[in-house]
């Protein structure tokens, strides 16, 4: 009976040493599984450790502000960046992150020099973005998400990748460059650290079919997706100003579902795309119902627009904006452009106020920007009165 009985428990210990191993081994292998199916193609080798950043962050007091430019519009950086300087009390504060797309860093670096803008080194950090730091794959898809092609651009969707480009930046505001800056930044940085949503914008009351969504098919998506309702009237946000919470976009794993709504609107030729708006588009999906607003005055937008008509009230709010916005295709730096009133004052000189900044086309000379200097003046920026 006791051998019989040390028997039974030498199989019943057996049987149970194997349901352990097993268990183990299907959690360490789901584990992995996660973690590989979660992490970016073509991410940084480290990932895992710039996901957990933020945990060991040391707080600081600066203003951090992300601005993104390509070459054709080149034109907005010095003025957007001359405009917030002028109007900030704090410039101590300010730290610029630049992203540049398609163009050399040293570019940007000589177009500002020439535009006679001598920003101290520790107030701005350059970095470039070019598809080429991405999985082809996810090219394509971004280039299949276009659907407006004044917006065919990777500075476009560089928006998706800032958590990555400045993996040191917890919370900041991102400006468009066509666009100036009227009050003090700090006071928009303010308000926005009085706020809790991880995504803060102005709302231009305009809701998801009025944008261009298709609304019946997104909602389905929305759902089965995250297991909750997609409110289809709700009101959205215009991303040519916005403050962001990085941490957050890091610790939530947002870039894959920006990678999921790419790979969800490429799956719908047949009937068009899910929306119009590309890379805009899908932060409104990103941050629907998670998101905050912020006073509508940092977003003044349709300074770019025909059709818009400059009355008493409209002049007397652009005069109290805090940030004007040219959305639509006349950009104040544009032949065509409209109300470039509001926009040349904050015109920043150019090669010394004796001169006119060229592109250079002398491939062999390492310049890429020269000043065009007027008779009297030489120098590389027209410094030198003859």
């Amino acid at each position: 009976m006791r051998r019989k009985l040390l028997v039974t428990t030498c199989i019943y210990m057996s049987t149970f040493a194997v349901m352990m191993y097993v268990g183990v081994y299907n959690h360490l292998q789901t584990t992995m599984d996660l973690k590989n199916s979660s992490s970016e193609q073509n991410d940084s080798p480290d990932s895992a450790t710039l996901y957990q950043t933020h945990q060991h962050r040391v707080p600081d007091n600066n203003i951090h502000i992300i601005m993104a430019t390509d070459l054709k519009n080149f034109a907005g950086a010095p003025v957007v960046i001359n405009s917030l300087l002028r109007n900030t009390g704090v410039p101590e504060k300010i730290r610029i992150h630049f992203v540049v797309c398609g163009e050399s860093i040293e570019s940007m670096k000589q177009y500002l020099q020439c535009h006679d803008l001598d920003i101290p080194p520790d107030m701005i950090e350059m970095v470039t973005f070019d598809s080429s730091i991405l999985d082809p794959d996810i090219v394509k898809l971004w280039e299949h998400s276009y659907y407006i092609p004044r917006l065919k651009s990777s500075c476009n969707y560089a928006r998706a990748y800032f958590y990555r480009l400045f993996p040191e930046v917890s919370k900041a505001i991102y400006l468009d460059m066509d666009l100036v800056v009227d009050a003090p930044i700090e006071d928009l940085w303010s308000e926005a650290s009085s706020l809790t949503a991880p995504f803060l914008a102005v709302k231009n009351n305009h809701g998801f079919e009025q944008e261009g969504f298709r609304v019946d098919v997104v909602s389905k998506l929305y759902q089965k997706r995250y297991h909750r309702t997609f409110n289809k009237t709700a009101t959205i946000f215009n991303c040519g100003v916005f403050v962001i919470d990085l941490d957050y976009y890091r610790s939530h794993r947002i870039v894959s579902e920006v990678e999921f709504w790419l790979k969800m609107n490429a799956r719908f030729p047949e009937n068009g795309k899910l929306w119009m708006w590309d890379a805009q588009a899908i932060i409104q999906l990103l941050f629907h119902k998670n998101w905050q607003p912020i006073d509508r005055k940092w977003n003044i937008e349709y300074l770019g627009a025909p059709g818009v008509l400059m009355t008493e009230g409209r002049r007397r709010r652009l005069g109290n904006g805090g940030i004007l916005h040219w959305t639509g295709d006349f950009k104040p730096f544009l032949p065509n452009g409209l109300n470039k009133e509001f926009w040349e004052v904050h015109q920043p000189g150019q090669c010394s106020g004796h001169g006119e900044c060229s592109r250079n086309e002398d491939s062999e000379v390492a310049e890429y920007w020269i000043c065009k200097c007027q008779r009297r003046y030489t120098g590389r920026f027209c410094e030198d009165d003859k």
